[in-house]
């Protein structure tokens, strides 16, 4: 089963134009140790230190074998020395789905 996976980070004051390049490779990084179908990064648009990943996985062992690695990846340890503490991280499950046109077009997964 598919796995979503979203990480929501802020990257210090003085690392962030490093940080938004970095935070750009990690999920590429990611998918040479786990299958990874689809991500997505995005920055807020009221704070361009705040992040997010949304990286679907094939599954929960995907995640796992890439998350176990990550000081392996070359990106890895300096990303995490310009991310602030407090780094929020959360894994979903599909259980409806629809296209956002009517909320009644919604269908369970």
């Amino acid at each position: 089963m598919n796995v979503i996976e979203v990480v929501i980070f802020r990257i210090k004051p003085d690392c962030v134009e490093e940080g938004l390049e970095l935070a750009k490779k990690i999920p590429q990084e990611a998918a040479r140790y786990g299958r990874i179908l689809e991500h997505r990064t995005y920055r807020s648009v009221t704070d361009a230190a705040l992040l997010c990943h949304h990286i679907v996985w094939e599954s929960m062992a995907d995640f796992e074998k890439a998350s176990a690695q990550f000081a392996e990846f070359p990106s890895g340890p300096r990303m995490m020395e310009c991310m602030e503490e407090g780094m929020t991280m959360h894994h979903f499950e599909l259980m409806a789905q629809g296209t956002g046109v009517n909320i009644g077009d919604a269908q369970l997964a």
